[in-house]
């Protein structure tokens, strides 16, 4: 309510299942959505993307190395990713926008190496994924307005060694996301 007791916005809602929150999706849409997997208080509602995943991580790089980021499609589909975005700060995650025409078939990977997502270090939009204290890492997905549908994916990840990447590793509980014995993805000269 505003002043004068007009009403703003009401929400109506009915028994809730134990641990599942309900919120709009995207945030501030007209529709409610459960949220079984994602709660978050006090933060942007979000879903997990079902396709796309964030598969491997290398921060810690020397040349010819450079840091790289590898989604993979992980459904029989085809992924539209133009438009998305990435990121490594949770409330900024419009940082990174993947180029317009980016489609991923079944299957397949697609690396970003930092000359990419960090051309110009002096732009707050830049980042750079910091290898000695850890990080986290953001795929958003965006219509092609590039607004936030409010579908996303994130891994965190620790310190790392030189030329030691992170990445999914399937365990008995689901799927961890750790340091990996060898690179798996693109090539160690990007050029």
């Amino acid at each position: 309510f505003g002043p004068g007791g007009v009403q703003i916005d009401a929400v109506t809602f009915g028994p809730q299942a134990a641990g599942v929150s309900e919120g709009r999706l995207p945030d501030g849409a007209a529709a409610m959505v459960r949220f079984p997997t994602t709660a978050t208080p006090e933060e942007s509602n979000y879903l997990p993307l079902t396709n796309v995943v964030i598969n491997e991580v290398l921060t810690h790089s020397d040349p010819p190395l450079e840091d790289a980021i590898e989604l993979l499609n992980q459904t029989a589909d085809s992924a539209h990713l133009g438009g998305w975005y990435l990121s490594d700060a949770r409330n900024t995650p419009r940082k990174f926008r993947i180029p317009e025409g980016t489609v991923l078939d079944p299957g397949e990977f697609i690396v970003f190496y930092e000359h990419a997502f960090n051309s110009d270090p002096t732009d707050p939009l830049s980042f750079a994924l910091s290898s000695a204290k850890g990080d986290s890492l953001w795929l958003s997905e965006a219509d092609a307005a590039g607004n936030l549908t409010g579908y996303r994916s994130s891994v965190k990840f620790g310190p790392a060694e030189r030329g030691v990447s992170f990445g999914r590793h399937p365990t008995s509980v689901g799927v961890d996301f750790t340091a990996l014995s060898r690179r798996t993805f693109g090539v160690d000269d990007p050029d």
